[in-house]
Order: structure tokens, then C-alpha cells, then sequence
């Protein structure tokens, strides 16, 4: 994985994506696990997410995901905790 791309990002999405590996394993021993994913725009945050999901949906788990609209100031799951 020490191949980066023109922007030198893939080495950083690299050791993003063995972050969020090492959360589902750590869910399929321990149950249920939420990991916020965050990131300026064009980051790789939907590719990376997608890259965990398909893993998780080939090992028979469960993907649930969600998205909100700019909150501004507001917390980043306020649509979330007050819907």
C-alpha cells in the first residue's frame, strides 16, 4: 500500500482504511460499533466508507449509513439526534 497518487493522499486513505478494519474486527468480537467518518470535501471519506461496507457485506454483517446536510454551527449529527 506505499503506492500514493499524484496528491500523495492514498498512503493517508491507506492507514484510514486499516483504522476502520481494526474497528470491525474489533465489532464482530465485541457487537455493534459506530465510526464517524469526517473530512474536507473530495477527501476519500465515500470512498473509503465504501471500501469498509463491501468488506463487512462479504463477511455477512450489516451496514447501516446515514448523511446530513450542512449544519453549520450545529453538531454534525444534530439532524440525527433531534429527528
Amino acid at each position: 500500500m506505499g503506492v500514493s497518487d499524484p496528491a500523495g493522499d492514498a498512503v493517508l486513505r491507506a492507514a484510514d482504511a486499516a483504522v476502520l478494519a481494526r474497528c470491525w474486527d474489533r465489532a464482530c468480537r465485541t457487537g455493534a460499533l459506530t465510526a464517524v467518518v469526517t473530512g474536507d470535501a473530495g477527501a476519500g471519506k465515500s470512498r473509503l466508507v465504501r471500501g469498509l461496507a463491501a468488506r463487512v457485506e462479504s463477511e455477512g454483517g450489516v451496514v447501516v449509513s446515514g448523511a446530513a446536510v450542512d449544519v453549520g454551527e450545529q453538531l454534525p449529527l444534530w439532524p440525527v439526534a433531534t429527528g
